[in-house]
C-alpha cells in the first residue's frame, strides 16, 4: 500500500474519530439534561451535565450548571477546580483563584488545582503566593514537568536564583530538551555568576533549535567567547548546517559564530550564501541577474534608507511592511547594528548583509535599526559613507515606550526589579551622570528624543528626514507608508492586512506609576514640539 493511500486513509479516519466523538457528546449532552430534569435537586446530575458542556468548550453554559452545581452542594472539589478553569479560560483570574482555593479546601491532594491556583496568582503577579502553590503540587506530583517550569519562572521574579536553577533542573530532568527551560536555567546561572555552567547551558541549546536568532542576544556570545566555547559553538553550526543546507539562520548563526573568533573574511561568505537563498526564494530574477551578467555593477551607494528607531516605536512593524513593497528588497536581517557596536567589523561585512542591486535599477533597500538613533557616533560614520540615505525615525509616547522597553527586557531576564521600583532607579541614574547619551541600559533614557535629534539635525539636513509618530502609525499604518514611499519616492503600495510584530503582552501599569514616568518626560516633549515644530507632547 502506497505512503499516500495510508496517509489519505488515516485523515479519513481521524476525521470519522472526530465526528463520533463530537455525536457521542451529543447524545451525552442530551442525555445529560434529561438527567437534571429528572433530578433538579442532584448536585452531580448538573455536575454531569456541566462536564458535558465544559468537553464541548460551550464555557457560558458550562459555568452558569457548575455555579447551580455548587449552589447545590458546595463541598464538591472538582465542580470549584473545573469552574476555575473556565474563568482562567476567560481571564478573570482573582475569581479563578478563589474557585481553586475552594477546590484545595475539599481536597487537598488533587495536584492540579494547586498548579492551576500558581497559573492563576502568577497572572496577578502575586509571586510569592504562585511558588507556594506551584511547591505544594510539586509535592503531590513531582513528575509534572510544568509544575517545575512555572515554579522556576515565578522564582526568577522573585530573585530566588538557587530555587529556580533547581527548579529549572527538575524541569529539565523530566524534558531534557526544553528550550525555553534550559534557555532560563542560563539566565539563572548568569546571576549566580556561574559562567562556565552558562557556557556548558548555551551549547545544549544550540542543536535543540540551531536557528535560533542568537543576534539579538548578546550574553549569548560573550560568554561563549569568555569561557573560550566558540570552537564547540562552531562545530555545532556547522553540524547544523550538514543536516539542513538551506536554513538561512544557520548560515547566519556561524558566520556570526566566526565574527566573534574575529575572522571575519572567513564570515562573509555565510552571510552573502544566506541571502542568495533568500533571494532565490524571494527575487529569483535579481540573483540570476548578477549570476548570469560578467559586467554586472551594483549601485554605488547601496542603502536607500534607514529606520533609525525609536525602540519599541513600532519599526519592526514598519520594516515588514515596507519589505513587502514590490520595488524593496529587505537587508538579510531588520537590525544589522554596524553603524553602532559593529562598526569595528568594517564596510564588506556591513555590505554582506544587503543585496546587490544593479545600477540604474529602480529597486530599493535598507535596514531599520533602532539602537543607532541614541547612539552618538551613529550620525557621523553614516554621513561618511551614505551621506544621501534617507532617515525614518518613529517617535511613540514616551511613557508607554518606557513601559513596553520594561516588559521587554523582564521577558529576557535582563530586568529583576518591579516596574516602579526600575523607573525610578533609571531616572536616578539619568540624574546622578547628568546626561542621556552614552547609558544605553537605561529605558528611560531612550524616550529623551529631543536630545537624539538636535544631534542628527546637525550632521543630515533637515530634508533627509520623515518624522512620524508611532500612535499614527498604529491608528492608520496604510496612511503612514504612503507618507514613507512618497518620502523614499517609490509608488504607493497598500496592503491587504497589518499584522502587528513584535509586540508585548503585559498588564496596564498603575496611573501613579505612568504620572510619575509623564512628569520626567514633559519638559523634553515640549522641546520636542519646538523643535519639530509639531505636537510631540502626548496625553497621560
Amino acid at each position: 500500500m502506497s505512503i499516500l493511500l495510508v496517509s489519505t486513509l488515516q485523515t479519513k479516519l481521524d476525521r470519522l474519530q472526530t465526528k463520533i466523538k463530537q455525536k457521542g457528546l451529543s447524545f451525552r449532552l442530551l442525555f445529560r439534561k434529561a438527567g437534571v430534569r429528572l433530578n433538579p435537586k442532584n448536585p452531580w446530575s448538573h455536575y454531569h451535565l456541566a462536564k458535558c458542556l465544559l468537553e464541548l468548550k460551550r464555557w457560558q453554559d458550562a459555568e452558569v450548571v457548575y455555579r447551580k452545581t455548587l449552589e447545590l452542594n458546595p463541598e464538591i472539589a472538582l465542580a470549584h477546580h473545573e469552574l476555575g478553569d473556565i474563568l482562567q479560560k476567560r481571564k478573570q483570574w482573582s475569581q479563578a483563584v478563589h474557585c481553586y482555593q475552594q477546590a484545595i479546601q475539599h481536597d487537598n491532594q488533587f495536584s492540579w488545582s494547586f498548579h492551576n491556583l500558581g497559573d492563576a496568582l502568577k497572572e496577578l503577579e502575586q509571586w510569592h503566593e504562585a511558588a507556594d502553590a506551584y511547591h505544594q503540587a510539586a509535592e503531590r506530583n513531582p513528575d509534572f514537568f510544568a509544575t517545575h517550569s512555572h515554579l522556576a519562572d515565578v522564582l526568577m521574579r522573585l530573585q530566588d536564583w538557587l530555587g529556580a536553577v533547581a527548579a529549572y533542573r527538575q524541569a529539565l530532568r523530566l524534558n531534557p530538551q526544553h528550550f525555553e527551560s534550559l534557555y532560563n536555567l542560563a539566565a539563572a546561572l548568569e546571576q549566580l555568576g556561574d559562567r562556565p555552567a552558562v557556557a556548558e547551558t548555551y551549547l545544549k541549546l544550540i542543536p535543540l533549535k540551531p536557528d535560533f536568532p542568537w543576534y539579538y542576544y548578546s550574553f549569548f556570545w560573550k560568554t561563549l567567547q569568555a569561557e573560550e566555547r566558540l570552537t564547540e559553538a562552531e562545530a555545532a553550526y556547522r553540524q547544523a548546517l550538514s543536516l539542513d543546507s538551506n536554513n538561512i539562520e544557520i548560515y547566519i548563526n556561524l558566520g556570526d559564530t566566526l565574527i566573534h573568533q574575529k575572522r571575519i573574511p572567513d564570515s562573509l561568505p555565510y552571510y552573502e550564501n544566506a541571502l542568495d537563498i533568500k533571494l532565490s526564494r524571494h527575487y529569483p530574477s535579481l540573483l540570476e541577474s548578477r549570476r548570469n551578467n560578467p559586467d554586472f555593477k551594483a549601485k554605488a551607494n547601496r542603502l536607500d534608507f534607514i529606520i533609525l528607531g525609536a525602540q519599541k516605536a513600532g519599526t519592526s512593524s514598519l520594516y515588514a511592511y515596507m519589505a513587502q513593497h514590490p520595488d524593496i528588497v529587505p537587508a538579510l536581517r531588520k537590525e544589522v547594528e554596524f553603524w553602532s557596536w559593529k562598526f569595528y567589523r568594517g564596510l564588506d561585512w556591513y555590505f554582506a548583509h544587503f543585496p546587490q542591486i544593479p545600477e540604474g535599477s529602480h529597486l530599493q533597500t535598507g535596514e531599520a535599526c533602532p539602537g543607532y538613533l541614541d547612539f552618538y557616533e551613529t550620525a557621523e560614520r553614516l554621513r561618511e559613507t551614505l551621506p544621501h540615505v534617507k532617515l525614518i525615525v518613529l517617535l511613540r509616547n514616551p511613557v508607554d515606550r518606557a513601559i513596553s522597553h520594561y516588559h521587554h527586557w523582564v521577558r529576557r531576564n535582563q530586568e529583576p526589579l518591579p516596574l516602579e521600583e526600575a523607573i525610578e532607579a533609571k531616572i536616578q541614574e539619568i540624574e546622578d551622570k547628568g546626561r542621556v547619551w552614552r547609558i544605553h541600559s537605561n529605558y528611560m533614557a531612550r524616550g529623551v528624543y529631543v536630545e537624539f535629534l538636535k544631534h542628527w539635525f546637525s550632521v543630515f539636513p533637515r530634508e533627509q528626514f520623515l518624522i512620524l509618530k508611532s500612535e499614527d502609525f498604529y491608528e492608520d499604518p496604510g496612511r503612514s507608508l504612503e507618507q514613507v514611499y512618497e518620502f523614499i519616492g517609490l509608488p504607493n503600495y497598500q496592503l491587504s492586512s497589518y499584522k502587528k510584530y513584535n509586540s508585548g503582552q503585559y498588564s496596564p501599569a498603575e496611573v501613579s506609576i505612568r504620572k510619575k514616568i509623564a512628569e520626567f518626560y514633559q519638559p523634553y516633549n515640549q522641546e520636542l514640539s519646538q523643535l519639530l515644530n509639531a505636537d510631540f507632547t502626548w496625553e497621560l
